[in-house]
């Protein structure tokens, strides 16, 4: 699944569904949220990506669109809220050098609908992505778990947890996991995965056996940072080495890359290594460009594209 495909073969459809928002960084501002990065890096991989989600009445929302559609977005299923402002975040780097975000409250996408021509939409769906910060309002909560609802059987519904303090609650993760087939989550958020869903160990493999056995989780996704990643399904696991570029300039989407990669390799039908390693190429690449909906160019994607079946 590649840029360069014929035409007449037909795309996975993947659907991104929850928060678009402003990132405010020393770096400037970016487009950015978890869905709508998971939707730009689909697409770029060879997908037909669309986004479900909420933006203002305000000038900033009008921006933000167009920055969307400048990046090839299909902004068709970008909802118009009459009142509440467009989604903003302030990121900064906590202790360990990694993205720390304060995002705004009650806002747009806070507020997100289902409707007839999302109904469509979802009902076409080959993936579905979602996580825990855009259920923060019972509104939201409702919309995606109706989104999960119509999507058809064989869907890929891929959980990022994604957990952004304070939105989020034992109630919100156990609910969001039982709807998921696929979960990703970083080591960083193993200590509150286990606290969350009652866990004496922290460890990223019981925490896969758990979500497997209690919640019916097929395969499960743990990011380790510079050390790489493992997944988990079934009896089988598979692990890869982290990449290190030779620049690495912005680490934020850098997660919402990996998973993007990895929704492509599941979408493929490929092994648990080939997806392991890919993801890992992929994100790292990212991190060679600033904001998290960078150009896909220069020497690092190549060698990951490299990977991408013809």
């Amino acid at each position: 699944m590649n840029e360069t495909q014929s035409n007449e073969a037909k795309r996975p459809v993947v659907v991104g569904i929850g928060e678009v928002l402003w990132d405010h960084s020393e770096r400037g501002r970016h487009a950015g949220g978890a869905p709508a990065n998971v939707v730009y890096h689909t697409s770029r991989l060879g997908c037909e990506s669309v986004l479900l989600t909420r933006i203002g009445p305000d000038q900033a929302g009008e921006e933000l669109l167009a920055d969307l559609a400048g990046k090839g977005f299909d902004t068709s299923h970008v909802q118009r809220d009459p009142d509440r402002p467009t989604g903003t975040a302030h990121v900064g780097n906590n202790a360990d050098g990694d993205p720390d975000f304060e995002i705004t409250a009650n806002v747009a996408w806070d507020y997100l609908t289902i409707g007839v021509d999302e109904n469509r939409l979802l009902q076409d769906a080959d993936a579905l992505y979602f996580g825990t910060l855009a259920q923060r309002t019972p509104a939201a909560r409702e919309a995606i778990q109706r989104a999960l609802a119509l999507a058809p059987s064989g869907c890929r519904r891929v959980l990022d947890v994604n957990l952004r303090a304070p939105w989020y609650d034992t109630e919100t993760l156990v609910g969001s996991l039982r709807l998921a087939d696929t979960v990703k989550f970083s080591s960083g958020e193993s200590d509150e995965m286990a606290q969350l869903l009652g866990l004496g160990i922290a460890e990223p493999e019981p925490i896969a056996e758990e979500l497997q056995s209690k919640y019916g989780v097929k395969r499960v996704c743990v990011t380790l940072g510079a050390e790489g990643c493992r997944l988990f399904e079934g009896d089988s696991s598979a692990e890869a080495a982290g990449v290190s570029p030779s620049e690495k300039i912005d680490t934020v989407g850098a997660g919402d890359a990996f998973t993007s990669a990895m929704i492509v390799g599941l979408l493929g039908g490929w092994s648990l290594n080939k997806i392991a390693e890919f993801a890992n190429r992929y994100a790292a690449a990212t991190t060679t460009q600033p904001g998290a909906m960078p150009p896909i160019e220069g020497a690092a994607f190549e060698a990951a594209l490299a990977m991408i079946p013809n």
